[in-house]
């Protein structure tokens, strides 16, 4: 019993050395000099959407359709990975910054000038198969249950309104994903997801977690710097829903997300220019 006691402490202590090595990474990045005319994308590790290679390149999904919108525009971007809170914190101060993908939430709204939406989050909680099967409500869960959030995210508002707490019933991680790796490792109970990319259940390794109450439905945003002219933001909004009529934004996302998702986003398009 001692043994396995040690074994899973040290394999806890793995993942959170794992996680911070990563963050540590992301946060000393040096950033790429960026020339006045070019558009700096911000982003964090959040695949399929965007990741780094092992070349050192980011990319991704949603990485991908926004180069073929730039091109389109022929317009010079660049892309850099970091944490959120950082990504977020240079994206208020730059002149020339795009921070995606990024939730438009009322404290934002003034912070920005906005394009999308580029993706559709359907959050819900999931639990393991001893939660999902429990007759607690929703507001109790917290008084049994442990929870994982992502640190910085939208979701973590509506778990601490359900109760749970940093320190006590909740986990906050730096990256998303290590929720995750929490959950399959019997380390918490609950995480909050996107239903359009796990569906009604997900196996993390030996561990299956259920959908089960729906938290709220967002759209995600790329959240331009407000000094980019309006023209050029404009420029973009028009051009990225071209993208979503033409079928190349089909043809990007299909491989990683649901046709739900998909036939959704043409749809904006269809109404703002049917």
């Amino acid at each position: 019993m001692r043994f396995c006691k040690m074994g899973i402490i040290a394999v806890g202590l793995a993942v959170v050395i794992q996680s911070v090595l990563q963050l540590a990474k992301a946060n000393t990045a040096v950033l790429p000099a960026v020339a006045p005319s070019n558009l700096h994308f911000l982003t964090e590790h959040s695949p399929p959407g965007q990741f780094l290679t092992a070349e050192g390149e980011v990319a991704g999904a949603t990485v991908e359709l926004l180069k073929v919108v730039a091109n389109n525009l022929q317009q010079d971007v660049q892309f850099s990975l970091l944490s959120w809170a950082r990504a977020y914190e240079i994206a208020l101060q730059g002149n020339n910054t795009v921070l995606f993908e990024t939730a438009r939430i009322p404290q934002r709204e003034d912070r920005f000038k906005w394009v999308g939406p580029i993706k559709l989050f359907d959050m819900r909680l999931y639990g393991t198969e001893r939660v999902s099967q429990s007759k607690l409500e929703l507001n109790s869960l917290h008084r049994t249950y442990r929870a994982c959030g992502y640190r910085g995210a939208a979701h973590v508002s509506y778990l601490t309104a359900l109760g749970f707490e940093e320190g006590k019933n909740l986990t906050l991680t730096s990256r998303a994903g290590d929720c995750l790796q929490m959950i399959s490792k019997g380390r918490t109970d609950i995480v909050a997801l996107n239903y359009y990319r796990y569906g009604d259940q997900r196996s993390e390794g030996n561990v299956v977690i259920y959908a089960m109450n729906p938290l709220y439905f967002s759209e995600l945003f790329l959240a331009f710097s407000p000094f980019v002219s309006d023209s050029v933001v404009a420029s973009w909004q028009q051009e990225l829903f071209n993208s979503f009529r033409d079928g190349t934004m089909r043809k990007t996302y299909k491989p990683h997300y649901p046709a739900t998702m998909i036939d959704r986003l043409e749809a904006y398009a269809r109404l703002v220019n049917p």
